[in-house]
């Protein structure tokens, strides 16, 4: 067995329910999630589907 780690390892979850209106056809412009101030890094899924893992800012996928 290896040395441990000197940080902390943990796992957080957050969920949020948001709804966007639209109507077929007039999105014409990309539609980003924006995560603010993630700390580390952060695996974003919508309707459980796995958008990406960010660790550098912007922080929007």
């Amino acid at each position: 067995m290896g040395p441990k780690p000197d940080f902390p390892s943990t796992t957080r979850s957050f969920r949020f329910l948001s709804r966007v209106e639209t109507t077929a056809g007039s999105v014409t412009e990309p539609f980003y999630l924006d995560l603010g101030r993630a700390k580390h890094l952060a695996r974003v899924k919508l309707n459980s589907r796995d958008l990406g893992t960010v660790w550098t800012p912007s922080f929007r996928v």
